[in-house]
């Protein structure tokens, strides 16, 4: 069940013609694959890559893992699909990330939360900051027993390639 519902909010945005998708359907794409990766298999790398490759989800090429992984060491997917661009990094520390190339800003902390809420665990907020173009929250969330540091990133600078980034962090 827990796959279904992680894999049903991932494609939620997929039934709807390409031309009326709006921003916010990235939005729940991205974190969609959030919950569906990164907080499903947090902290076991292993896990993260597996689920990936079985769903067929490429590995980025060169240039992306240039952009998405820099100096860090893990392996990025490709998870882009007609709603928007996405982008998954599973670092072999435990951090995982998921980006979104278009996303409405205001809309990815309530639905994290919500979601989060749905799905039994809680976001304490711990920190963020706003700027006109660029925001941040922090959280501390427990799953599996653990305590972890969740990181909403996004900005409305028009023409980035990157609106949005969520992390889970040990």
């Amino acid at each position: 069940m827990w796959k279904a519902l992680c894999l049903s909010i991932v494609l939620m945005g997929l039934a709807r013609p390409a031309l009326s998708q709006a921003s916010s359907d990235g939005t729940t794409q991205v974190v969609g694959l959030f919950i569906a990766t990164c907080v499903r298999f947090a902290g076991d790398p292993k896990s993260v890559r597996t689920f990936m490759s079985e769903h067929h989800v490429p590995e980025l090429n060169p240039q992306g893992r240039a952009i998405f992984l820099r100096d860090h060491v893990g392996i990025g997917f490709d998870a882009s699909n007609r709603v928007t661009r996405l982008a998954l990094v599973s670092e072999d520390n435990g951090v995982c990330s998921a980006f979104a190339g278009q996303a409405d800003r205001s809309r990815i902390g309530p639905l994290l939360e919500s979601v989060a809420k749905r799905q039994g665990f809680a976001l304490s907020p711990i920190g963020g900051n706003a700027h006109e173009a660029a925001s941040s929250s922090s959280y501390q969330v427990k799953i599996k027993d653990h305590l972890y540091k969740l990181i909403v990133s996004s900005n409305s600078v028009v023409g980035a390639s990157v609106q949005a980034a969520i992390t889970l962090a040990p």
